[in-house]
């Protein structure tokens, strides 16, 4: 149940890119915290000096497990294997603060404060905001932690992007390659700033990967850990190295498992054919970067050898497309074979503004009314078959409502003063943001004062048809006068005379097609339909099971069959990458 206010705070990684050159932050969890707060957090291994403590190893271990085990499971991993992933995800944090302190970057409280103040007005004030972080078992200190973390790795980026001095030479030597994919055929003064972007997004990565591994392969490993020191220095190894071009072990992990993956187990023969193929890509980026060479690419300062030989490589395909030219034969011919993919479809765009069905006093009033009635028949004798009964919290009800023992502090405020209250004692109702709660103190243990074991029965509010009406209803108002030009959507998000309610929700969608699926309107396929209906610039209201939303259509864009003349820009861009992609795959 999400009553526990420091539950495992987990990383959320797939596989695939457990092993990403960017920068993901780690998750402490319940440990981290007590630890924390007690000031006895144990040092497992430092880098540089920069500490990686054991309740983070462990929460990585388990919750690199877990991720595994969510992918269906690779046989036979040894328990090394798992230790030397969980520690390469928790050295990305480590290898930033390295970075982050040969740069000079900082990051203060206020910097901090201004994104709680940003995220408290998204969800609707500081009160919603720690609701919100108790529903998902964390706190505003864990919330500053994690923020933190994330803008001393944006920060740092941003110092790195600092060196890289982009040209309209480099932007228009990219642009030809992607003006009809993320430029949307627009022209090059126009797309300037999304070219830097695109630019931006090329080198980077690879500069920040550039500057972490080679403060990992020259990093001073300590601790009296010989296993975990151990591990480290392996994940530092070049586990693959040809002609001065190498990659770390830490890096290897990720083609590993990519092989082990498609295998569904673990071999060391996997791992032996995963090194094969990445010492073949390097003999053939090597190639390309003659290549490259001969047609005068430049290279960007501050890569180690092998990013340098990637960069290289997107830059004399974007080279070869540039050169590429293809006659009006070849070109009719390409046309005849993809022209519908050439057609313009008939897509929509457009706003939404919505409010999310929460319980109304009536609403709570009621859950009250109801506990109170359980309280009225409810013994310790009969607890367990009446949270079975009536319990509203899935976790525990199954168990009687048995919640095993645990740290007080691990729950919510409200619970903390159980410790007080006697044993075989049923205490309540205790009203929480969950609900209201009836308490069964079923044991306090003696050394350790601060854990206790409970059972409790829990009433949630639950939002009533009539709630939902008056919202429904209110919204419906609005569209009245939204239809009448009394108002538009942008004055009803400023709300500066406080007439209107506090939208939950305020979003757009972009060039949808009538088939498809929008999230941000319950992926509704008939609310779609009705927008296709709609005209520019008219409104609709619709509901969906958590909300009630007010729709305007903003842009209809309509079919339009191809023709050869109206397309042959585009056509020629698209030979010229396909050229580019099997002159490289040669």
């Amino acid at each position: 149940m999400a009553l526990r206010k420091f539950s495992k705070y987990m990383k959320v990684v797939t596989v695939i890119v457990i092993f990403a050159f960017a920068f993901s932050a780690i998750y402490a969890g319940y440990s981290y915290l007590i630890n924390y707060i007690q000031n006895k957090r144990v040092v497992l291994v430092e880098i540089d000096g920069s500490p990686i403590y054991e309740d983070e190893y462990k929460n990585s271990l388990a919750n690199i497990k877990e991720q595994l085990n969510r992918f269906g499971g690779i046989k036979d991993i040894p328990e090394n294997v798992y230790d030397e992933v969980a520690m390469s995800t928790l050295l990305d944090e480590a290898l930033n603060n390295e970075l982050a302190t040969n740069l000079k970057v900082r990051v203060s409280s206020s910097d901090i404060n201004e994104e709680v103040s940003k995220l408290e007005d998204r969800v609707g004030g500081r009160d919603t905001l720690a609701v919100l972080l108790a529903k998902n078992g964390s706190n505003l200190t864990l919330l500053k932690e994690q923020i933190k973390k994330q803008l001393l790795f944006t920060n740092t980026r941003e110092k790195l992007k600092e060196s890289i001095k982009v040209t309209d030479e480099d932007l228009m030597n990219i642009y030809k390659e992607y003006k009809y994919s993320a430029l949307d055929g627009n022209d090059f003064n126009t797309s300037k700033e999304k070219l830097k972007e695109i630019y931006y997004n090329l080198t980077l990565n690879l500069l920040y990967h550039s500057n972490v591994i080679e403060i990992l392969v020259n990093s001073k490993v300590t601790g009296e850990n010989k296993k975990i020191v151990d591990i480290v220095n392996a994940l530092k190894n070049k586990e693959v190295n040809y002609e001065n071009v190498y990659i770390t072990r830490k890096d290897m992990l990720n083609m590993y498992f990519n092989q082990f993956l498609i295998n569904a187990s673990f071999s060391k023969d996997l791992e032996e054919k995963a090194k094969e193929n990445q010492i073949n890509e390097i003999k053939k980026l090597i190639e390309i970067s003659k290549k490259a060479e001969s047609k005068s690419v430049k290279k960007l300062a501050g890569l180690n050898a092998y990013d340098e030989l990637v960069y290289l490589k997107d830059m004399y395909t974007a080279a070869l497309i540039n050169e590429f030219k293809a006659s009006e034969k070849e070109m009719k011919k390409w046309f005849e074979e993809h022209k519908y993919e050439y057609d313009t479809q008939n897509t929509v765009s457009g706003n939404v503004l919505g409010i999310k069905y929460t319980p109304s006093e009536k609403d709570d009033t009621k859950a009250k009314e109801k506990i109170e009635e359980i309280q009225k028949e409810l013994t310790v004798e009969n607890f367990y078959e009446l949270a079975k009964k009536y319990s509203m919290d899935p976790g525990s009800a199954v168990n009687g409502g048995d919640l095993g023992w645990e740290d007080v502090r691990n729950y919510v405020p409200e619970f903390h003063s159980l410790l007080q209250s006697e044993t075989n004692k049923i205490v309540g109702p205790i009203k929480t943001q969950f609900g209201y709660h009836l308490v069964l103190v079923v044991a306090k243990d003696p050394i350790d004062k601060e854990r206790i074991h409970l059972k409790h029965i829990l009433i949630r509010p639950e939002v009533s048809d009539e709630t939902k009406k008056e919202v429904d209803n209110r919204l419906e108002a609005i569209l009245k006068e939204l239809k009448e030009n009394k108002v538009d959507f942008k004055k009803l998000v400023e709300n500066k005379d406080g007439k209107y309610p506090k939208f939950d929700i305020n979003t757009s969608f972009n060039d949808e097609l009538e088939h498809s699926h929008a999230a941000i309107i319950g992926e509704k396929h008939e609310i779609m339909e009705k927008i296709f209906e709609m005209k520019v610039n008219d409104y609709i209201f619709e509901k969906t099971e958590d909300e009630a939303i007010l729709i305007q259509k903003t842009k209809e864009v309509l079919y339009k069959k191809a023709t050869y003349e109206d397309s042959k820009e585009r056509i020629e861009v698209e030979m010229a990458y396909d050229y580019a992609i099997n002159e490289i795959e040669k």
